[in-house]
Parts: C-alpha cells; sequence; structure tokens
C-alpha cells in the first residue's frame, strides 16, 4: 500500500513546476527571440528576468513558483527514492535488516528514509553548493560507469544468459569502423 504522502507529493511533483515549465515553454519556446541572447549569458534565472524586462508580471510569477517548487520537490523525490532503494536491498539481503523497518503507523521505510536524510542533510549543511554539486556529480558518473562494467561484466561472463532486451549492434558483435 502507497502512503498518502509519498502520493500527494509525487503529485504535486508532476503537476507542479513541471507543467508549468511546459506551459511556459509553448509559448515562450525561444529566449534568445524575445531579447537580445548577450543579456541570457551568466544570467542565474533567465527565463524570469526575461519576462521581468517585458513587463508579464503574473507569467513571471508563474514560473518563479514554479522553478522554487522544483528546486524544493526534486530533492524531496530523490531521498524518497534513496530510502525505497534501501529498503529493497535490505529485503533482499545487500543490507543490514533495519533498513527494512516500517513504520507501522505511516507504512514507510523509517529507518531507511531518516539515514537518507542524515547521509544527505548534513554534508549539505556543511558544504558549499560547489562542492556538493561537483560531489553529486562524480557520485552519478560513478553510479552510470559501475553499471556501465557490469553489464558488459556479465556480457563476457555468461553470453548465453537469456536477455529481456538485446541491443543490435552490441559491443560484443560490432566490427571495425570503416
Amino acid at each position: 500500500m502507497m502512503p498518502i504522502g509519498t502520493i500527494a507529493s509525487w503529485v504535486l511533483a508532476f503537476f507542479g513546476p513541471r507543467s508549468t515549465r511546459f506551459c511556459m515553454s509553448e509559448w515562450l519556446w525561444s529566449l534568445t527571440g524575445l531579447v537580445p541572447w548577450q543579456t541570457l549569458v551568466d544570467d542565474a534565472a533567465p527565463v524570469v528576468n526575461t519576462l521581468k524586462k517585458l513587463h508579464f508580471g503574473g507569467v513571471r510569477l508563474v514560473v518563479l513558483i514554479g522553478a522554487l517548487m522544483g528546486h524544493d520537490l526534486v530533492p524531496l523525490v530523490f531521498q524518497i527514492g534513496q530510502a525505497r532503494v534501501w529498503y529493497a536491498m535490505s529485503r533482499d539481503g545487500l543490507l543490514p535488516r533495519i533498513f527494512s523497518r516500517v513504520h507501522p503507523r505511516f507504512c514507510t521505510p523509517d529507518f531507511s528514509t531518516w539515514m537518507a536524510g542524515f547521509l544527505v542533510g548534513i554534508p549539505a549543511g556543511l558544504l558549499d553548493i560547489g562542492t556538493f554539486a561537483d560531489l553529486s556529480n562524480i557520485g552519478t558518473l560513478f553510479a552510470f560507469a559501475l553499471v556501465a562494467a557490469g553489464v558488459l561484466i556479465l556480457r563476457y561472463r555468461e553470453p548465453n544468459r537469456p536477455r529481456a532486451f538485446r541491443a543490435p549492434a552490441a559491443l560484443s558483435r560490432q566490427s571495425s569502423p570503416s
């Protein structure tokens, strides 16, 4: 059973900033057509500042609120996802059983959620945003590289393993470039 709070946060995340950005992109498809491109360089909020220059106050406010909601909801969704990943890993025996403990009232993985919050919140409060962004990018790159390496190793160790998805022209079947 999915908790109501989780469903509500996903609905808010889906219909909040994403739909706002989609609606704005329908008619503001190119900022360079509205203002000279030189004014957009090194601008932290180019859409909002362009709308301000064009005196679109109400639209600017909607875009600004959508962007702020996105800044708050994306980390929330990532934290919810991380707790669920640890919960599943714990059920599979890859992490200690305490990570699969479920709160009796809210039916959510409480220990995993608290641990994810502490492991992200403490460094986020101590490090500057540039260092934290670099660490996040390095972690994402490492995760993708690890999965790619695992796929290649599995392909060579177990070439006859049944696969649900086959990529045409996979690495083991590629010929030299001509």
